[in-house]
């Protein structure tokens, strides 16, 4: 019994001493000699009325995007007017919204017209890319007649 005792108070020790070797390791990586703290920059929108202010200029673009409609591709929807879509995909997912019934409150109304117009484009997409199976096995003949 005393020698497992000697035993496991011999690798709290060494644990120790291990836990404390790397946090003085740590200490002299992280301490920077004669650091001086730089105030961040700030982007500050530019629009009027608008006092929106960003550490990184990425997140500046993004709000000038969203919110004041500049860049690219902006999509807006035909059934409510809202354009804040800078990406097709969504503004294709807030669509479908729409012609799905209200059973709950989502703040996306249905609208009746919203059902034809989603599912004809869904019949045209179907009718427009054969299947791959077609694809390939055409492919395929083609490649043995060219070989013959």
């Amino acid at each position: 019994m005393r020698a497992r005792r000697m035993m496991v108070n011999e690798i709290q020790r060494k644990t120790a001493e291990l836990q404390h070797a790397q946090i003085r390791r740590t200490r002299k990586r992280s301490a920077k000699p004669d650091s001086v703290p730089v105030d961040p920059v700030w982007s500050s929108c530019d629009y009027p009325g608008c006092d929106k202010a960003y550490r990184r200029k990425e997140h500046l673009k993004r709000h000038k995007q969203i919110f004041h409609g500049e860049g690219p591709n902006r999509f807006s929807c035909e059934f409510c007017g809202k354009d804040q879509f800078n990406r097709r995909d969504n503004l294709n997912n807030h669509r479908k919204l729409h012609a799905r019934p209200n059973n709950r409150n989502r703040g996306v109304e249905f609208v009746a017209d919203a059902v034809l117009v989603i599912e004809q484009e869904k019949r045209s997409r179907r009718r427009r890319a054969p299947p791959k199976a077609k694809q390939l096995k055409k492919r395929f003949l083609e490649y043995e007649a060219d070989e013959l």
